[in-house]
């Protein structure tokens, strides 16, 4: 991705918090300096850099982008963080995961600010180390989880106000709010989600009464399927909320949570009867919604002592995903979803008891039948 001076200068110091004033007075340059620099109508010379470097807390190699290659730096991130992933714990606070790939992204973006793909992961990274405090797997002090929120804020804030695409527009504006309400700040919150986009019941439904208006039956069906599974999704994503706030409530209500589970294990298992024809729903419905459904139906009999039950969600869920991989890999499919769902497929077995117990070493991991569905998924090519 390649970004002029200018480009770098304005995100960087929007970032930093800056108005262009700012900026003037910490470094004594005129406004209207600033604005030719990040309009890319004139450079700082040479005695502005070292300041302008130091205010914005860069080195002054990342701000002139000296000896840059983003596309090199990206895949040793990317490789970097899959052994972090692989080493590093995600239930303790100490050598958390997710906070120490969080980091490498926060540095990245340091020395290419305008990567908003990488600010979209940076963001969900350090939701996920906060969301592992909020249910208890560890905790955070108070005022660093307030520097975090902070943090957040800024690091996705550039997406919903200088990306030109978008989807991540969208993505960055509902981490934004995510972010807002962790700190508090409801009515900024409401704002930025009234900027969202209509749902697809709208705009959906006009483009299908168009394609019916002119008689173009095809468009028309897709649209129609398309709505279906949209609509679909969003039904077994409000089984899944049902479940989890029965879940919540503890033992006594264990197993009422375990019927809302395979409530929505069923509807999954629906929805890929009447859609999973398109490989690509097929995959992802298993690995986002049947898998989910099973592993915290897992969980729930783990949390009372069921561990028979619980291997059998094991051995079910491993089932599902290697049936969902052998359909795919005979329909020729080799595209995005199937490297993501191959990759995810081999967490099965932790995701089956990481809902509620933090340690790799328990009584479900011991057993020579969760072994065995490891062994299977590793097998997967």
């Amino acid at each position: 991705m390649m970004n002029t001076f200018g480009q770098r200068l304005k995100s960087l110091r929007r970032e930093a918090g800056y108005s262009q004033s700012d900026l003037s007075d910490r470094i004594g340059i005129s406004v209207q300096s600033i604005s030719k620099w990040e309009n890319d109508n004139t450079m700082p010379d040479i005695s502005q850099i070292v300041p302008l470097a130091s205010v914005l807390g860069v080195s002054t190699d990342w701000l002139l982008g000296v000896g840059m290659n983003e596309d090199i730096d990206l895949q040793e991130m990317a490789q970097h963080s899959s052994t972090i992933y692989h080493t590093h714990s995600l239930n303790s606070y100490a050598g958390n995961a997710y906070l120490i790939v969080y980091e490498l992204e926060r540095d990245f973006l340091k020395k290419y600010p305008l990567n908003y793909a990488v600010r979209i992961e940076g963001a969900k990274n350090l939701l996920a180390f906060i969301k592992k405090s909020k249910e208890g797997f560890f905790s955070i002090p108070e005022k660093q989880l307030e520097d975090l929120v902070i943090s957040g804020i800024k690091m996705i804030r550039p997406v919903t106000t200088q990306d030109n695409d978008p989807s991540r527009q969208i993505e960055g504006r509902l981490l934004l709010i995510r972010f807002l309400d962790l700190d508090g700040e409801w009515d900024e919150a409401e704002a930025v989600a009234s900027e969202l986009p209509e749902s697809h019941e709208i705009k959906d439904g006009a483009l299908l009464q168009i394609a019916s208006d002119r008689r173009d039956f095809e468009r028309a069906e897709k649209l129609s399927r398309d709505i279906a599974v949209a609509r679909a999704g969003e039904y077994v994503e409000a089984l899944y909320d049902r479940a989890r706030k029965i879940s919540i409530w503890g033992d006594v209500r264990k197993t009422e949570a375990i019927r809302a589970w395979e409530d929505m294990e069923f509807a999954a298992k629906d929805m890929i009867r009447m859609f999973g024809q398109d490989t690509r729903i097929l995959l992802r419905t298993v690995r986002r919604y049947l898998v989910e459904a099973i592993a915290c139906k897992s969980g729930d009999y783990l949390s009372i002592c069921d561990v028979e039950s619980a291997l059998r969600c094991v051995e079910e869920a491993t089932d599902a995903a290697i049936s969902a991989f052998t359909t795919a890999k005979e329909r020729g499919y080799r595209g995005d979803e199937y490297e993501k769902f191959k990759k995810a497929a081999q967490w099965i077995p932790i995701l089956c008891y990481s809902k509620v117990i933090p340690d790799s070493d328990n009584v479900l991991s011991r057993e020579p039948r969760y072994k065995a569905c490891l062994l299977r998924l590793e097998a997967l090519k």
